[in-house]
C-alpha cells in the first residue's frame, strides 16, 4: 500500500516532484528531449530504483512460488489419481448395492410370510382338487381299487400335511403380530 504525504499525494510522487524541482530548466528540457538521458536519470533516481527492486522482489517471489507449486505437481497428480480411483470404486459399489437391494426387495416380497402362506393355500387347494379328480375317476370306474387306494392316500396325506403347515404358519404369523415383531 502506498504511503501518502500530508498533501494527499503518494509519498513517491512527492519525492519525484522534489527531485525534479531541484533541476534547472535546461536540465528539464534535456530530459524531455533526450529519451536515453531520461532513462539514465530514471535509473539513477532512488524512486525508480525502489520500484525496480520491488518488481524484482515480486518476480523472485513468484518464481519461488511457481517452483514450490511445481514441486507438488507429482504429489497432486498421484492424489488426483487416487481420488478418481476411489470415485470409480464408489460408483461400482453403489451400483452393486442398488442391484443387491433390488434383489433383496424382490426376494423379500417373494418369500414374505404372506406370500408363503398364499402359496401354501394354493398348493393345498391344488392337492385337494387332484384327490377329488382322482376320486371321481375311481367312482366312474376308470381306476381299480388296488391302484386307487395307495395313490389317493398319498394325495390326501400331502394335502393334509400342507394344510397343517398352512395353519401352523398362520398361527406363527398371528403370534408375531401380537408381539409386535411383524
Amino acid at each position: 500500500m502506498a504511503a501518502y504525504s500530508s498533501s494527499g499525494a503518494p509519498a513517491s510522487l512527492q519525492s519525484l516532484l522534489v527531485c525534479l524541482g531541484g533541476l534547472n530548466e535546461d536540465r528539464l528540457k534535456q530530459l524531455r528531449e533526450d529519451d536515453e538521458e531520461l532513462e539514465a536519470f530514471m535509473r539513477n533516481t532512488h524512486i525508480f530504483q525502489d520500484y525496480d527492486n520491488s518488481i524484482e522482489a515480486v518476480i523472485a517471489e513468484n518464481s519461488e512460488l511457481a517452483e514450490a507449486n511445481l514441486s507438488h505437481k507429482t504429489d497432486l497428480n498421484e492424489k488426483r489419481k487416487r481420488v478418481l480411483e476411489k470415485f470409480n470404486e464408489y460408483v461400482t459399489l453403489k451400483k452393486t448395492l442398488e442391484e443387491k437391494s433390488e434383489k433383496y426387495r424382490q426376494l423379500s416380497t417373494k418369500y414374505s410370510p404372506e406370500s408363503i402362506q398364499a402359496c401354501l393355500s394354493e398348493a393345498v387347494l391344488q392337492k385337494d382338487e387332484e384327490s377329488e379328480d382322482f376320486a371321481e375317476k375311481f367312482l366312474y370306474e376308470e381306476i381299480s381299487l388296488d391302484d386307487f387306494l395307495p395313490d389317493y392316500m398319498s394325495l390326501r396325506k400331502v394335502s393334509h400335511l400342507r394344510r397343517l403347515k398352512e395353519e401352523k404358519l398362520l398361527k406363527q404369523l398371528e403370534q408375531l403380530k401380537q408381539t409386535g415383531l411383524f
